[in-house]
């Protein structure tokens, strides 16, 4: 004998609680898709802001207190080294750009003559001939990317000085919001975890600054052993061998394949000592640089870092990549804070 069906009352409230919910999270989830861009711009606005107030806050004690003024000493000394390192680095740049533009025919004759390391490779497989037969089609690829590329980098500009000034009302305004919000009736809970709080921010600033002085030093070792090498145009190269290294735990392997096949134009003793320099530069900034630098603010084992970067990299490209690991330190930091405060009782 069949039993009778059970009959569930839903009341109506419920119902359009239920359905507001869920209309409520897809407007979120609408509104985040059409403003990523600019909310992308504030939280790296906001990375950087956390990242450059400890060298504010030493700067507002010599200016008697005033954080704009610091802010705008900073900005100003920043300028004054941004044109200096221009100044000198312009030239070069033009003038090794252009000796690497006047060397490619001589380099593409002596390939096709069989002179060069890589003539076997190129001549095997007629790449001159297949880029000669489709040069019209290359130059028309070219012409019609010129929008695309124009409209990239007015983009970018405009994300640039949009970020720069978010960055400095963060600076500037930053301490008066915490006073505020200590002040506000959440100020006990504020001051119960502001140590915490004050850890994230030192994770976040010493991987900033920290990221930067580590290119820094790859722009410097990878010019050295350019120059020794005697392959031309050094400067340039390695300004894009230290750009490179920004980008985490990848970067540096891309830039060290530029490296290795433009020294392999050069000659392939040449290219044998680029590939050692690569792989033991690595070694030394993952082993001795990174951890000097850093500091113990990060602590992160190298699989969180690898996992961080990936997760951060396939969730949004490369500035998912360069943001997931501190915030992978944040997480860290609360975890360890939550484990301080509820300590694991003995049976």
């Amino acid at each position: 004998m069949l039993m009778p069906a059970k009959i569930i009352a839903i009341q109506t409230e419920t119902m359009i609680r239920a359905v507001l919910v869920v209309l409520a999270t897809w407007i979120t989830v609408l509104v985040v898709t059409i403003l990523a861009t600019p909310l992308t711009w504030i939280l790296i606005a906001g990375f950087l802001a956390i990242g450059i107030a400890p060298v504010v806050d030493k700067l507002q004690r010599l200016t008697w207190g005033k954080r704009g003024m610091a802010l705008g000493l900073l900005s100003l000394a920043t300028l004054l080294v941004f044109a200096l390192v221009v100044s000198r680095l312009l030239p070069a740049l033009v003038r090794q750009t252009n000796e690497i533009l006047q060397s490619l025919p001589e380099m593409r004759n002596s390939i096709a003559q069989g002179n060069h390391p890589l003539a076997q490779f190129i001549n095997r497989y007629n790449l001159f001939e297949m880029l000669d037969s489709r040069k019209e089609a290359i130059i028309a690829f070219f012409t019609a990317s010129f929008g695309t590329v124009f409209t990239g980098a007015a983009g970018f500009f405009a994300g640039f000085f949009t970020t720069l000034t978010f960055m400095a009302y963060f600076v500037v305004g930053g301490p008066g919001w915490i006073e505020e919000l200590k002040q506000s009736r959440v100020g006990d809970k504020y001051r119960t975890h502001e140590k915490t709080i004050r850890q994230m921010g030192a994770a976040i600033s010493s991987y900033v600054v920290g990221n930067l002085l580590t290119s820094v030093f790859a722009m410097a070792a990878s010019f050295v052993v350019l120059v020794l090498l005697g392959i031309p145009t050094p400067l340039p190269l390695s300004f894009i061998y230290g750009v490179f290294d920004i980008i985490p735990i990848v970067g540096a392997t891309l830039g060290g394949v530029m490296l290795v096949a433009i020294a392999l134009f050069h000659s392939v003793s040449a290219a044998v000592i680029m590939v050692v320099f690569v792989l033991a530069y690595q070694q030394v900034e993952t082993v001795w640089i990174q951890p000097r630098v850093y500091g113990r603010a990060l602590n992160l084992p190298n699989v969180v870092v690898l996992i961080a970067a990936i997760l951060g990299g396939a969730l949004a490209g490369l500035v998912g990549a360069l943001l997931a690991i501190p915030f992978a330190a944040c997480i860290r930091v609360l975890v360890v804070a939550y484990l301080d405060m509820h300590p694991t009782k003995p049976n």
